[in-house]
């Protein structure tokens, strides 16, 4: 089963680098230190390696309340993800306006005492299938915050 090794940077990259097609494999790119990036059509993935005891993989949907009612409903999206889901943990991103929200949703993994190779599989695999699809079931829920798939 293999002993944990630490987790860091330069071990994330070589791991996401070395995915074979049994997995998620995605061309992640240097967003900023400790920080990697996916856009992807309908949300934005990103693994954060900045904390020596956490690993993250955070997904921003590119959706975007307009009104309050539009807010009310992704607040209640929020909630039912929270309550009724055992992951991700879902929340709202301010943007730019008073009404203009935004959706977040992530999954952490504590690696101050590392992890093996097949906890980091696992995690990978299960953050973004569990990101991925509640990103979906929102979309399907507030097809009006879906303007990206007009242009």
């Amino acid at each position: 089963m293999g002993m944990p090794t630490p987790v860091d940077s330069q071990r994330i990259r070589k791991f996401l680098g070395d995915l074979d097609s049994s997995v998620l494999k995605l061309d992640f790119r240097e967003y900023r230190e400790s920080e990697l990036a996916y856009p992807s059509e309908s949300a934005v993935i990103f693994v954060n390696m900045s904390s020596p005891n956490i690993l993250q993989i955070r997904g921003q949907w590119r959706g975007v309340t307009v009104d309050d009612e539009s807010f009310a409903e992704l607040a209640r999206q929020v909630q039912m993800c929270n309550v009724q889901r055992s992951g991700p943990k879902a929340y709202l991103l301010p943007t730019d306006g008073p009404l203009a929200f935004g959706l977040g949703a992530e999954f952490n993994l504590i690696v101050s005492k590392g992890a093996t190779q097949q906890q980091l599989v696992s995690f990978y695999e299960t953050a973004l299938t569990m990101i991925f699809g509640f990103f979906q079931d929102v979309e399907q829920a507030l097809p009006q915050l879906v303007t990206w798939k007009e242009s």
